[in-house]
């Protein structure tokens, strides 16, 4: 008596999040060939004609609170200053002054960078991330330069429980000059945090010159 199993495979028709590191590699605009499909038209290639080449990886810059459970955190982008260089790509739709809507996922872009080795790939990816400048709501860029300064990391010696454990990072020899400033990088942060949750009111808005400016007249 012959078995029979029957498979059910379901192809998803949308463009997947991290197509960006497969048109990388393959040099192929995946956006172009579904809207060609769309339209009735026949693929550009064969399987025969995709190539593998060189090594390629994406980074999601999402608008959340690492220090918080990565609580999305939706906001007012006051400053943006996006990576650029060789083999390094950014697909974001941000710019200065602009908001992450509450509705959607909070992400600000996604940098994907290529090189023909995974050092030089990870080596351009941590450039990129340093470069990227996303001032006016918290986001993961900090979480994601720690994780590209673990030898862990850096070494291609890592497992799924990678981040189910303080990540160990590599950090120049502590000076009392570094400890200062840490210092006062810690003190702005919290003054701008406690701002941010407990506004101050100018003077003026207490008077009662501003707030018989403000009723309506009878």
């Amino acid at each position: 008596m012959k078995t029979v199993i029957i498979i059910s495979v379901r192809i998803k028709s949308r463009i997947q999040i991290g197509h960006t590191a497969t048109e990388m590699l393959t040099r192929v605009d995946l956006v172009r060939e579904q809207i060609r499909l769309a339209a009735g038209e026949p693929l550009s290639m064969t399987q025969a004609d995709v190539r593998l080449d060189g090594w390629s990886m994406m980074c999601r810059v999402q608008a959340e609170d690492p220090a918080n459970r990565f609580m999305p955190s939706p906001g007012h982008l006051r400053r943006v200053r996006l990576p650029d260089g060789p083999e390094v790509r950014v697909d974001t739709y941000v710019y200065c002054q602009s908001d992450i809507p509450p509705a959607y996922d909070p992400i600000i872009g996604k940098v994907t960078t290529w090189a023909p080795d995974r050092d030089l790939c990870v080596n351009r990816m941590r450039r990129a991330l340093e470069d990227f400048i996303a001032v006016g709501t918290p986001n993961n860029l900090p979480f994601l330069l720690r994780i590209f300064q673990s030898p862990e990391f850096m070494s291609g010696r890592y497992t799924t429980d990678f981040l189910s454990h303080p990540i160990q990072e590599e950090l120049p020899p502590e000076t009392m000059m570094t400890r200062r400033d840490l210092a006062v990088a810690a003190a702005a942060l919290y003054i701008l945090r406690r701002e941010a949750l407990n506004p101050q009111l100018p003077d003026r808005i207490a008077t009662g010159w501003h707030r018989d400016s403000r009723r309506l007249p009878q």
